[in-house]
């Protein structure tokens, strides 16, 4: 276990970039990523939540699922814009074993919201290697949170998370 703990540090400690984050309001973010898991339930319902408001918004969205295999998972597979990630895409200590795809790393997203209830290091992982403007999540790791952004959890459900930091995001105003 420490060995596998020890390797998993090493691969966050080659992500970790200094990078300053940016405020964006949900509304004008215009190029959304977002990270699920697909065995919370309720999981589909709140994707079909913030889907309807990025419509709304004209904004350019995907979505990345990691699917470790549990049941009742939701399926995402016959949709648009779902990268999903299969725990046999994964090796032994949680890295994906494939390049994530060019759109989440290539170009700048105004917005990353990870859904993960829970620490996970494969969305950890993932989240650090997304390039985005402001990261949002539902958890923190302590000081070196991949998130620039976190919900304080009122609820534990993913349509709350999604409730609570859109509201958020648009309530704060910028300083300048």
């Amino acid at each position: 276990m420490f060995f596998k703990k020890r390797q998993q540090r090493r691969a966050i400690e080659k992500l970790k970039m200094t990078r300053v984050p940016e405020f964006v309001p949900f509304n004008a973010a215009r190029r959304v990523a977002f990270i699920l898991e697909a065995d919370e339930a309720g999981i589909s319902e709140a994707a079909d939540s913030l889907i309807s408001v990025l419509k709304e918004n004209k904004a350019d969205w995907r979505a990345i699922v990691i699917d470790f295999d549990k049941k009742n998972t939701a399926d995402f597979s016959e949709r648009e814009n779902f990268d999903i990630i299969r725990k046999c895409d994964f090796n032994f200590y949680g890295l994906p074993k494939f390049p994530l795809n060019s759109w989440y790393t290539e170009k700048e997203c105004d917005l990353l919201l990870d859904f993960s209830r829970e620490y996970s290091f494969t969305s950890e992982y993932i989240a650090r290697q997304v390039n985005a403007r402001l990261k949002a999540g539902r958890y923190s790791t302590g000081d070196e949170s991949a998130y620039d952004f976190i919900t304080p959890p009122a609820d534990t459900s993913a349509i709350s998370f999604l409730r609570q930091t859109i509201f958020f995001l648009n309530s704060i105003k910028p300083a300048n």
